[in-house]
């Protein structure tokens, strides 16, 4: 391989190994045995390897892995390439939550059907308030409107599982107060999804190509302290001929 383009999202910060996802779903089994408390996860719907932990979790404590029809839209999409839980038969404590916005959204652009695949697993908020302490469900800012209506899910957990930078922005500020007001208890548990230098190491030694070429990264000069390859650094824009 003549250039091997390599991202370092994590090179310039401080280096440690992060969690493994293992590690993620031992930290969600220890946050889901509270008792009578509703659990709450505010992660990305696109994280499939974070979701999955979620439902694992959820499994190993008995708990109704609630998804809003955006995650399970999505989660139904990739079930055709990949092993996932997905709104089905097969997985009986997946049931799907219908939000207002989205589902409006939906039906204002002329997609019912997207609503109507997944009737047979509909949970309402009744039955959300009715057992609030078997409930894991994923939510975001949007949902806040859905969150006042349900009731007896004060003094829940919330799961934060994204980048803490996110949390400078003001609707997940917004957001956040809210669950704090209802005496919601916020749990950071999260891992990053880029390789930390020590598998970006691997990774060089196991393919070993003849330059590297940096990318996605504010740290682009500091690639020489850590790989023996020739790198290479380009400017956007900037085009080479191989």
């Amino acid at each position: 391989m003549d250039y091997l383009l390599l991202e370092g999202t994590t090179i310039g910060r401080e280096s440690k190994p992060f969690k493994t996802e293992t590690e993620i779903e031992n930290d969600l089994v220890e946050v889901f045995q509270q008792k009578e408390k509703i659990n709450l996860i505010y992660t990305s719907g696109q994280n499939i390897d974070r979701i999955v932990s979620v439902y694992r979790a959820c499994i190993r404590t008995n708990k109704i892995f609630v998804v809003d029809v955006y995650v399970a839209t999505i989660l139904k999409e990739l079930s055709e390439f990949a092993k996932i839980p997905y709104p089905s038969k097969e997985f009986e404590n997946l049931k799907v939550m219908f939000p207002y916005f989205t589902s409006r959204r939906l039906k204002n652009e002329g997609h019912e059907q997207i609503l109507y695949q997944f009737k047979n697993y509909k949970i309402t908020k009744e039955e959300i308030s009715n057992q609030a302490d078997k409930i894991v469900m994923t939510v975001r800012p949007s949902m806040q409107k859905d969150l006042e209506n349900i009731n007896e899910i004060d003094c829940g957990n919330l799961i934060y599982s994204m980048w803490e930078g996110y949390l400078q922005k003001s609707d997940t500020k917004k957001f956040l107060d809210y669950l704090t007001n209802r005496n919601f208890i916020i749990h950071k548990i999260h891992t990053s999804g880029h390789a930390d230098i020590e598998t970006l190491k691997q990774m060089v030694e196991a393919i070993k190509p003849k330059n590297i070429v940096p990318i996605h990264t504010f740290s682009g000069s500091e690639y020489d302290k850590i790989f023996t390859t020739p790198i290479v650094e380009m400017n956007d824009g900037e085009t080479k001929e191989i």
